[in-house]
């Protein structure tokens, strides 16, 4: 068995090393785009969470004030059918 290595052999392995160092640096960087963008996704969501809270408030409180004009127009057409007999007549 020889106690050398071939220059070939040599770098052969050597290619093979930075072909490796490469490679696991192209794939760390794909690793940290795709933690960027699952980031933005999560931010994103949890700002249209909130989106949709707000909306429910909103429509809660279109809901309260359709409510209430409700119960003013009962209150106006109790008073307009009171003074519809006004004035009362003379005997």
């Amino acid at each position: 068995m020889p106690r050398y290595l071939p220059f070939a052999v040599v770098m052969a392995l050597v290619a093979w090393t930075a072909g490796g160092i490469w490679y696991a640096a192209k794939l760390d960087a794909r690793v940290a785009t795709l933690e960027l963008q699952a980031s933005q996704m999560e931010t994103a969501a949890a700002e249209r969470l909130l989106e949709r809270d707000r909306l429910t408030i909103v429509e809660q409180q279109v809901k309260a004030i359709r409510e209430n004009q409700d119960r003013q127009n009962a209150v106006l057409d109790r008073i307009e059918r009171r003074l519809g007999t006004w004035p009362p007549s003379a005997p």
